[in-house]
């Protein structure tokens, strides 16, 4: 399962809310997405990379299901 937990911790580290996200580019159905580990554009991803000056991997990571 992908997880959008990096970019919670990020936001944390920088004091930035999804208020600030929407405000800068992301819709609030991406903002929502992203708070429940939905499903979202490559967009939304390069945006965040963009706001955020980081990599992939900053935002978003890889967790295998637990069988």
């Amino acid at each position: 399962m992908i997880t959008f937990e990096p970019l919670r911790k990020l936001m944390g580290e920088r004091n930035v809310n999804y208020t600030y996200l929407h405000r800068n580019g992301l819709s609030t159905n991406a903002a929502t997405a992203l708070k429940n580990d939905g499903s979202v554009r490559l967009e939304t991803i390069d945006k965040l990379c963009e706001i955020f000056n980081c990599r992939i991997e900053d935002v978003m990571q890889y967790v295998p299901d637990q069988k």
